[in-house]
């Protein structure tokens, strides 16, 4: 036997069912829910700005910067992998398909990367130089 209380939900169960299902089943009861989804989604997205704005204001992330942030972390752990299996390759022919493969990897923004200019050695301010006892000019 049932316990009591399992007796007492079948009890109210049966009779409240057949009612719940026929609203439920409504033109009118699926238009009000639609329009709640509608209304609560509205909301949302107004506290959602509102939030983004202050936290900006302090100077703090949002959760769509987080977003982002995660996104190009991603990307950037992908491109290293790409370079790292690249270079354990060290001269096979798949260093080139493999390089061929992180240029097509795009950005958050899906821009390609490109790769970074080459620095030279010759610097116009002479910032940074070492001279020959090993000591930086300044």
């Amino acid at each position: 036997m049932a316990p009591r209380w399992r007796q007492l939900f079948d009890t109210w169960e049966k009779a409240v069912a057949p009612g719940l299902e026929e609203l439920t089943a409504s033109t009118e009861f699926r238009d009000v829910t639609a329009t709640m989804a509608r209304w609560n989604a509205a909301a949302r997205k107004q506290s959602e700005a509102a939030s983004r704005q202050w936290l900006h204001a302090f100077n703090l992330p949002a959760a769509t910067d987080m977003r982002r942030l995660r996104r190009q972390i991603t990307d950037l752990e992908r491109e290293v992998g790409v370079l790292r299996r690249a270079l354990q390759d060290n001269g096979e022919d798949r260093t080139t398909e493999r390089l061929a493969a992180l240029a097509t990897i795009g950005d958050a923004n899906g821009a390609k990367r490109k790769a970074p200019a080459k620095r030279s050695n010759n610097s116009s301010n002479g910032a940074g130089k070492k001279t020959s006892a090993g000591k930086a000019r300044r």
